[in-house]
């Protein structure tokens, strides 16, 4: 049995051990992460819940229909459709859809508040209603309290979401 010193052999023995040590760490090191900002975001959502009585009109464009009066605590989201906006909001703990004449970008006017983020083109969010939030620099998926699919937060706006939950 020759037990001779290899600088090869020690080089492989550096390298596996390397490769040992750093895939559980790096392991570890994104589930800690993603745990921090789970408490983060849970913690961010339970400290927007002040305003919930304020009251907004988004106005409509179509002069034969009414305005949409809604409560900030009732408004989920909105989404820009073609020349109409989705207004999602809660009636009566029920999710409902009213379409409406107008712009993305002057509802987002109308709705100038802190707890309402336009985390996409197509895509204004109540911060209140995020359940989850999945993702990294590329994007984020955010899942809202009564609607079931994910809204995408887009690279653009991924840094100022950021700021909101850290």
């Amino acid at each position: 049995m020759d037990l001779s010193f290899n600088i090869v052999i020690l080089l492989y023995m550096i390298c596996y051990t390397f490769l040992i040590g750093i895939i559980p760490a790096t392991i570890l090191i994104l589930i800690n992460y993603n745990i921090f900002l789970r408490s983060q975001l849970n913690s961010f959502i339970d400290t927007q819940k002040g305003d919930d009585d304020l009251e907004f009109t988004i106005t409509n464009q179509l002069t034969r229909e009414k305005d949409l009066n809604i409560k900030l605590s009732e408004f989920v989201f909105a989404e820009a459709d073609k020349n109409n906006v989705k207004i999602y909001y809660l009636s009566a703990n029920e999710l409902k859809c009213k379409s409406i004449k107008s712009t993305i970008t002057s509802v987002h006017e109308e709705l100038n508040h802190c707890n309402l983020f336009r985390c996409h083109r197509s895509f204004i969010v109540n911060l209140s209603k995020i359940e989850s939030a999945k993702g990294n620099s590329n994007g984020y998926m955010v899942k809202l309290h009564p609607y079931k699919n994910p809204i995408p937060v887009s690279r653009k706006y991924v840094g100022e979401f950021k700021s909101f939950i850290y």
